[in-house]
């Protein structure tokens, strides 16, 4: 792990428990709708408190397809009792919490970012932090920087080609990593990559528009 992807880790993860500690004024709709937008309360059909916002705080929460919040809670521990395992570090002897399995983590970042976990590790604390900004109102706004355009070998032949995969960056990020290849792109060479989107598109809808046209001009 490159050390901007570990700071950008760490914030997250000093970030999560301050977001945690918000759900409680987002548990009635009214303030952030679940989809987006304002909802104002009253009589409904739906459930009268965010199921989003429970979903987080529950420890019973299951996932049963991709996209399903988790607990935040229960994702916590689950790598922090990783972290214990690792280290033979004791069980917690009190009730666990947010803030005292995201203080665990954070103090053990060094170890996990040797961990061969520590991919999915990161996904998962990426995914479940964008929930809580996302309930909370609080999620950053992203750009969509068109495709990664750095080479990558095949592992079989070592022929080169370009990725390809789309990038989407957060406008408060230092950088954009691909999520297929690893690429990173730091934020002075956003514009660039936007700039060679933009170029792409101009060129790929001349070119539909002028066979249209070859077609109607032959009628």
């Amino acid at each position: 792990m490159c050390g901007r992807c570990a700071n950008r880790l760490a914030w997250r993860l000093h970030d999560i428990p301050d977001l945690f500690a918000m759900l409680d004024e987002f548990v009635v709709p009214g303030v952030v709708g679940a989809a987006g937008g304002r909802r104002a309360p009253g009589f409904s059909s739906r459930s009268p408190a965010r199921d989003d916002v429970i979903a987080l705080r529950d420890r019973r929460t299951t996932v049963d397809e991709e996209g399903d919040p988790h607990s935040a809670l229960e994702l916590l521990a689950a790598w922090a009792d990783n972290v214990r395992d690792d280290l033979a570090l004791d069980m917690p002897a009190g009730a666990r919490s947010v803030v005292g399995e995201a203080r665990l983590l954070s103090a053990h970042l060094g170890h996990i970012a040797a961990a061969g976990w520590v991919t999915a590790f990161a996904e998962e604390i990426s995914e479940l932090h964008q929930a809580l900004r996302r309930v909370t109102g609080t999620a950053a706004r992203i750009v969509d920087l068109g495709p990664c355009p750095a080479d990558t070998a095949d592992t079989e032949t070592g022929d080169l080609s370009t990725c390809g995969a789309a990038l989407r960056a957060e406008l408060d990020a230092e950088a954009c990593q691909c999520r297929r290849c690893g690429a990173s792109w730091p934020r002075q060479t956003w514009l660039h990559l936007a700039d060679r989107f933009a170029d792409r598109l101009d060129t790929e809808a001349g070119e539909r528009f002028g066979r249209f046209d070859h077609r109607k001009a032959g009628e």
